[in-house]
């Protein structure tokens, strides 16, 4: 079961990796449980998108809802999500997550569904006149592949449940909530890779049967 409670902060605070890289905003609250959502406006760059970074806490942990960027992410247990399609380590050209096609309007919308992953369906990002991107734990696992978010594959030794270590211990019936955050992308011709400011979108609850 999934509840949704935060819709998001309205903007991050401080400096952004790359000036130059327009942040994402944040949109009214989706009326559906489980899912976050945002808008976004391509500039004139070679590559454009968005990165996300998450990471699963105790039910009402309101900690670290103000980060700014890239390192005070990892720093504080937040992991980059990955897609069906990745393999083994992320390399440049595997950015961004959710990539916007030269040919999508400039002015766009981007929508996460994690709904139904205590049911074991797997989460989604879908953006405007784009392919739905099917997600994958920011974990890396035995076979190349990187993790479901499915309640048999947490392990104590994973990043992304430094906050909540219960749930390596067996999810089954217990309560966590998973936090997210959203980062504008760009990368020039040369490779040169640039981030925004880093948006919270807001955390739901997870239910784990």
């Amino acid at each position: 079961m999934l509840l949704a409670t935060l819709a998001g902060a309205l903007a991050g605070c401080g400096l952004p990796d790359g000036p130059s890289v327009p942040p994402p905003r944040p949109t009214a609250p989706s009326a559906a449980a489980g899912r976050f959502s945002f808008s976004g406006t391509k500039p004139e760059v070679e590559v454009f998108g968005y990165e996300l970074h998450y990471r699963f806490s105790a039910l009402g942990d309101e900690t670290d809802l103000n980060l700014r960027n890239r390192a005070q992410l990892r720093a504080r247990g937040f992991v980059r999500l990955a897609k069906e399609s990745d393999r083994d380590a992320i390399d440049v050209t595997d950015r961004p997550l959710i990539k916007v096609p030269r040919d999508a309007p400039a002015a766009h919308d981007v929508t996460v569904d994690f709904a139904g992953i205590s049911e074991g369906r797997d989460p989604h990002a879908d953006l405007t006149g784009g392919s739905r991107i099917v997600l994958r734990r920011g974990v890396e696992g035995s076979d190349g592949h990187y993790e479901k978010f499915t309640c048999d594959r947490f392990q104590t030794e994973h990043a992304d449940v430094a906050k909540a270590p219960a749930l390596a211990g067996g999810c089954a019936g217990e309560r966590f909530q998973l936090q997210l955050y959203v980062l504008s992308y760009s990368r020039d011709f040369d490779r040169r890779e640039q981030f925004s400011e880093a948006l919270y979108l807001g955390s739901i609850n997870v239910e784990f049967p």
